[in-house]
């Protein structure tokens, strides 16, 4: 079910919103819309202040890009991406991350699938150390639509109580994808 349009923006058929905030971020964009290419049906970005062509770069890809003072709240700004979020489902990642072709896969099945009791997901975050070593963690990144659904916390904004919230309210359930 698509979101009641007066919290999320008029109806449409977009079920996967991809949600980030950037600033100064050219550098890293091509890659990292390269590895998103397909995924999204919708990106959605907040930028806070950019100076080089983040802004160009988003909107020839096809982003919505909205502008909003930085003001030290990563919070804020990761709300002002969802409240301006059409899609049925909020996936939200950062321009210095790689999506695997598995995770996109695996992100397009769990979103297109019809009458799904999934509510939310976790996807495995890798991050390469020194020494080549790996460091693996589950991080929730994607979930349903919905108004009440809202990070807190300034820095190190969190998603995680509230979409605990939403799944308890709801009955659907937390998924663990395998993709990176």
């Amino acid at each position: 079910m698509i979101p009641d349009p007066g919290s999320v923006g008029e109806m449409s058929d977009v079920r996967l919103s991809l949600c980030m905030i950037v600033r100064d971020e050219a550098e890293m964009l091509p890659a990292f819309l390269e590895h998103v290419h397909g995924l999204w049906d919708e990106l959605v970005v907040v930028d806070t202040g950019s100076v080089d062509e983040t802004v160009s770069i988003l909107e020839a890809a096809g982003a919505r890009v909205s502008y909003r003072a930085w003001d030290d709240d990563f919070s804020a700004a990761r709300n002002a991406s969802l409240d301006a979020a059409r899609g049925a489902w909020i996936a939200f990642f950062d321009a210095d991350e790689r999506v695997s072709p598995e995770l996109c896969a695996q992100l397009r099945a769990l979103v297109d699938a019809p009458e799904s009791d999934i509510g939310a997901a976790t996807v495995v975050m890798q991050n390469q150390l020194p020494a080549g070593h790996v460091h693996a963690a589950p991080l929730l990144r994607v979930f349903r639509n919905d108004p009440e659904v809202r990070f807190k916390h300034r820095i190190h904004e969190d998603i995680s109580g509230a979409v605990s919230t939403y799944l308890g309210r709801t009955g659907h359930q937390l998924a663990t994808l395998s993709g990176v």
